[in-house]
């Protein structure tokens, strides 16, 4: 059984004048040279570009490996830590989790920690988590307020 492909004679003459056409483009004696090495140095720039590209992506995955590994051979050897450390590690990711970490109280008791005072409730949410996904921190108790709306500080500064 032979299957047979139906052929439109316009259309093999329009590819034939196009392929035609290509090849008096780059083929003429005046101006191919010069359209010939843009196109061969176009196609070496992607190249290159695309060797870069494999490449930076190649670095930032092995340096995300080599991070996780470091973090978990962290974690394995240093145990647990004190709860004046865990206070410590709070109390500094608190100032990237909140807008006004001095409103939040910190206790530690055996690695749990029990945060009070008074947050944005649009904040909550990621306070806790925040602080449970940290070092040495076992357990998180929120006993947190929320504030409905923003008040100006009573020191004097604006936030």
């Amino acid at each position: 059984m032979t299957c047979r492909i139906p052929s439109n004679p316009l259309l093999n003459l329009a590819v034939a004048a196009a392929c035609g056409a290509a090849a008096m483009y780059f083929l003429d004696p005046a101006s191919g040279r010069r359209r010939r090495a843009r196109i061969r140095d176009t196609a070496a720039a992607r190249r290159r570009e695309v060797a870069d590209y494999a490449s930076t992506q190649a670095k930032r995955a092995a340096d995300q490996a080599r991070g996780a590994i470091a973090g978990l051979r962290a974690d394995w050897l240093a145990g647990d830590a004190s709860d004046v450390q865990v206070a410590e590690r709070v109390r500094s990711a608190l100032g990237r989790l909140v807008a006004r970490p001095r409103d939040v109280d910190v206790r530690v008791e055996g690695g749990r920690v029990t945060l009070t005072g008074q947050i944005e409730a649009s904040e909550r949410q990621t306070v806790v988590d925040g602080v449970a996904a940290l070092h040495g921190v076992h357990g998180v108790e929120d006993a947190l307020g929320t504030r409905s709306e923003y008040t100006a500080p009573t020191d004097g500064h604006s936030s």
